[in-house]
């Protein structure tokens, strides 16, 4: 698998800057960057609450959340979040658009590490040190809801349905990394993330047969710790296997049960 190696002669935050040519919005930054919070972008109103932070919560803890919640400013896309080794200072809800967590392995490799896609939360890799282990970065034009930490964990002190609901994702996200790191075959590896995929990005969590890929194919192969051109080969061999279509980063799914047997020995729980 050929992987891009973060030269070690810069710190990886000017590496950042020069090669990305983009400004970095950190997690401390959140106070300077935020905008007031309209009526239909309060956590009790929104659409997609019932798949993000407020899940479970009875409508007045909901907005009690409300209070505490600050809308981020559009980032572009590479714009870094924040970055490996920050500490903690918020958890972030994706709004829009879609971000990859990366982080840098002992011979200056970047890994990617996952993808976040609309409501789903980006910084509990901070909780356990308070220091950010990834750097999070956006993948395309997009948006997230800012939920200071601080004032995060008291709520959960007197609100113990947010409590549940932090350890229920924080346990989604290592269940999330299964067919990552298991001894599962690259056919395997790549029908286990497209269905994961497919289950994601609808708007109800239900499996949308039609999904725009907001990451490169680069990113997938290094994801899946698969070679590029092993990436491209599997693809194509779903393709003449009439298990999906793809065209360009549009990929329509064709035969679900088949491509649900090919994934069918990683966990449910890791799609």
């Amino acid at each position: 698998m050929r992987r891009r190696r973060i030269p070690t002669t810069l710190p990886i935050d000017a590496y950042c800057l020069n090669e990305m040519n983009s400004s970095v919005l950190t997690a401390g930054a959140w106070q300077q960057s935020e905008e007031a919070v309209v009526p239909d972008h309060l956590c009790s109103r929104c659409p997609r609450g019932r798949f993000c932070l407020p899940l479970g919560l009875p409508l007045d803890e909901a907005q009690r959340l409300d209070s505490v919640m600050r809308i981020g400013r559009v980032m572009q896309t590479k714009q870094y979040l924040f970055h490996a080794g920050e500490p903690l200072k918020a958890l972030y809800a994706v709004r829009t658009g879609a971000f990859k967590s990366t982080a840098i392995d002992c011979d200056g490799y970047e890994q990617v590490i996952g993808f976040q896609l609309p409501s789903e939360l980006i910084g509990l890799d901070g909780v356990h040190a308070g220091v950010h282990q990834c750097s999070v970065s956006a993948l395309t034009v997009s948006s997230v809801c800012i939920f200071p930490y601080k004032a995060l964990m008291e709520m959960t002190s007197d609100v113990s349905t947010l409590a549940r609901q932090l350890m229920r994702l924080m346990c989604k996200e290592i269940n999330g990394n299964m067919a990552v790191i298991g001894d599962y075959m690259a056919e395997e590896r790549l029908a286990a993330f497209l269905l994961g995929l497919a289950m994601r990005v609808h708007p109800r969590g239900e499996l949308s047969t039609r999904v725009v890929l907001p990451m490169p194919r680069a990113d997938i192969a290094n994801h899946l710790r698969i070679a590029g051109e092993t990436l491209s080969r599997v693809l194509a061999r779903f393709q003449g296997q009439g298990l999906i279509e793809l065209d360009h980063r549009v990929m329509h799914i064709v035969d679900l049960d088949g491509l649900e047997h090919v994934s069918r020995r990683v966990p449910p729980a890791s799609l």
